[in-house]
C-alpha cells in the first residue's frame, strides 16, 4: 500500500476516527491481509482471508481510464454503497460539525446533502462572475475571495470539491486549473475532493479528461490532500447498482473512513455484479464506444431541439449527461424574473409531466437555469421536450397577470 502519512491531516473527529478500537481492528486486519498464505511466494503466510475482487477490479478499471501518476492499487481504494455516501464518510472524517467546504456555483444539488446532512458540514458556496471562467485557472482568486470571507465570518474551512466533468455544465477541468487549484489548496491547507464519476463519458472527440491523479502533484500540494471519488451509476448507467469508492493515498484518512466503513458497506451481490462487468474488459470497450456515441448523438438533438425554438444553452459542454438551458425569458409570463419564479415554472413543468431540474435547486445565481437530462431513448427525449415546449407555448398565451 503507498501511502505518504502526514501526522493529523483531519479534524479532531476525523482524528479520533483514525485513532480509535475499530481503526485499530482495521489496521491489524490490513497487517493480516499482507502476509496471506501462499504455497510458493509465502509458505509461512496466514492461511487466506476472503478475497477483495471488487477492490481489485476497480483499481484496474481506475488505472486504464484515470491514467493515474502512480498506479492505483486495491489497499488505496475503500468501497462503499455509492458516492453518496462516500461524501458523508468524507464529511465525518475531513471536517467537525459547521466547517466549511468550497463548492462552484452551480453544481450537483446532492453534494450539499450529502456533506452536510449528518456529518454538518457547512458549504461555502463559491460564484463566479461573468468575466471569470470557472473552468480557467483565474477561478483562483474567486475561491480564494470566497475562502477569505468564510473566515471573516469564523468558518473553518477544511476542502474544495471539483466536480470533474462537471455537474451540471457538462466541461472537464483543464490540467494547468487543476495545477491552479492544488497550489491554492496547498497555499491554505485545505484538502481537494476531486469527483471523477463521469470520467469515462466525454463524448466530444477533441475534449479531454484530467484525473487529479493522473500527474505528479507532488510539486503543487502533498498527495495525501488529494482524494478521488468514483461509482458505477454514471459511467456504467447502473444508478441502481450500489458501488462507489475513495481513492487516497492518506493513511489516516483511509483508518478513520475505514472506522465507519461498516454502516455504508456495498452489499455482496452487488459487489458481485460489479466485479464481473468491471473484469469483463472486452464488453466494456463496446459499452462505452456505444455510449459515448449515443450520448454525443443525444446532446446533438437536444441542442437542435433548442435551437428551434431559440432558447440558448452553457456552450463548451462535452461530457456527462446533462446539458444546462436558458429558460430564463420565460419566467416573465409566469411572474418576477426570481427563484420563487423559477420554482412555479418548475411545477408548471411536473404538472405536464416531465422532470427537468431548475438552477436554484443547483445553487445557480441567475434564475431561468434549467438541468436538461439528455441521456434517454431518442424517443423519450423527444416526447419530454415537446411538453417542455407545450408548456411554454401555454405560458406565452396565457401570461401570469
Amino acid at each position: 500500500m503507498v501511502f505518504h502519512p502526514k501526522p493529523i491531516t483531519l479534524s479532531p473527529r476525523g482524528h479520533r476516527l483514525a485513532t480509535g478500537p475499530a481503526s485499530t481492528m482495521r489496521a491489524m486486519f490490513e497487517q493480516i491481509m499482507l502476509d496471506q498464505y501462499d504455497p510458493d511466494k509465502n509458505p509461512d503466510g496466514i492461511p487466506p482471508e476472503p478475497s477483495r475482487p471488487t477492490n481489485s477490479a476497480t483499481a484496474r478499471h481506475m488505472n486504464k481510464h484515470f491514467h493515474p501518476h502512480m498506479p492505483i492499487t486495491e489497499r488505496e481504494l475503500l468501497i462503499a454503497n455509492g458516492v453518496g455516501p462516500t461524501c458523508e464518510m468524507l464529511g465525518f472524517c475531513l471536517f467537525d460539525p459547521g466547517e466549511g467546504l468550497l463548492m462552484g456555483r452551480p453544481i450537483y444539488q446532492s453534494f450539499e446533502e450529502g456533506f452536510g446532512t449528518r456529518a454538518g458540514v457547512r458549504a461555502v458556496w463559491v460564484g463566479f462572475p461573468e468575466r471569470v471562467d470557472q473552468f480557467a485557472p483565474e477561478c483562483v482568486g474567486v475561491y480564494e475571495e470566497a475562502l477569505r470571507k468564510a473566515q471573516e465570518e469564523g468558518v473553518v474551512v477544511r476542502a474544495l470539491l471539483l466536480c470533474n466533468p462537471h455537474n451540471p455544465l457538462g466541461r472537464c477541468y483543464p490540467k494547468e486549473t487543476i495545477v491552479a487549484l492544488m497550489r491554492f489548496c496547498a497555499m491554505y491547507g485545505l484538502h481537494l475532493v476531486a469527483d471523477e464519476v463521469y470520467a469515462v463519458s466525454v463524448y466530444e472527440e477533441e475534449a479531454t479528461f484530467t484525473s487529479v491523479i493522473s500527474f505528479d502533484c507532488s510539486e503543487y500540494i502533498a498527495p495525501q490532500y488529494v482524494h478521488v471519488m468514483y461509482g458505477l451509476s454514471k459511467d456504467f448507467a447502473a444508478g441502481g447498482l450500489r458501488v462507489g469508492c475513495l481513492y487516497t493515498v492518506n493513511q489516516e484518512l483511509w483508518m478513520a473512513m475505514s472506522a465507519i466503513t461498516m454502516f455504508v458497506w456495498s452489499g455482496a451481490v452487488d459487489g458481485i455484479v460489479a466485479t464481473e462487468i468491471l473484469e469483463d474488459e472486452e464488453w466494456l470497450e463496446g459499452f462505452f464506444a456505444e455510449s459515448k456515441k449515443t450520448l454525443k448523438s443525444r446532446f446533438k438533438l437536444t441542442k437542435q431541439l433548442l435551437r428551434e425554438r431559440d432558447v440558448g444553452w452553457y456552450e463548451g459542454s462535452c461530457a456527462g449527461f446533462f446539458l444546462w438551458a436558458d429558460f430564463s425569458r420565460y419566467l416573465s409570463s409566469v411572474g418576477k424574473e426570481d427563484f420563487e419564479t423559477e420554482m412555479r415554472l418548475f411545477e408548471k413543468f411536473v404538472k405536464s409531466k416531465v422532470v427537468i431540474i431548475p438552477g436554484g435547486m443547483l445553487r445557480c445565481e441567475e434564475p431561468g437555469w434549467f438541468r436538461i437530462m439528455f441521456a434517454q431513448d431518442g424517443r423519450i427525449l423527444r416526447e419530454g421536450m415537446k411538453r417542455v415546449f407545450q408548456t411554454l407555448d401555454e405560458l406565452t398565451e396565457s401570461p401570469a397577470r
